[in-house]
């Protein structure tokens, strides 16, 4: 089986994502391989009742943004702290992106950080669920440019 030397994992701290990190670093895909962990914040609209298309951000949301933007901060580097306790050979590194959607947010970083795979996990909806919520999982198959792993338990 092939080694990668890049492996981008999108976390977000959710058991799927962090079964698929678990699956990816005990097999031999990452021997030697550079692990990027990626966190995506979610993308906040909030537009005003006049349908004009301005943005208008209710009072407080700039604080709610900064704490949910510290608190992934702080997951990454517990999580990252973990794995290079866990994994003393590998080299870890973790990068948040700013409000975006997570499929296209993650193809991008796999372009940008030249990753050789990208392994995620799969919520596994189905039906009414998958048509509302959508499929990061299967956007990032569609479109990556790297061989993609998805961890469905």
């Amino acid at each position: 089986m092939q080694a990668f030397e890049t492996i981008l994992c999108p976390i977000d701290f959710s058991e799927h994502s962090k079964e698929a990190l678990t699956f990816a670093l005990s097999s031999q895909l990452a021997n030697t391989a550079n692990v990027k962990l990626v966190y995506v914040l979610p993308q906040i609209n909030y537009y005003d009742l006049t349908f004009t298309g301005s943005i208008v951000l209710s009072p407080g949301v700039e604080e709610v943004l900064a704490k949910e933007k510290e608190s992934a901060e702080e997951g990454c580097k517990a999580l990252k702290a973990s794995l290079e306790a866990e994994h003393p050979n590998k080299t870890f590194a973790y990068e948040i992106l700013e409000y975006g959607e997570p499929g296209p947010s993650i193809v991008k970083a796999a372009e940008a950080h030249h990753a050789h795979l990208i392994v995620l996990g799969s919520h596994g909806r189905k039906g009414f669920d998958r048509l509302l919520m959508g499929s990061v999982a299967e956007y990032v198959l569609r479109h990556a440019k790297c061989p993609v792993l998805v961890f469905k338990k």
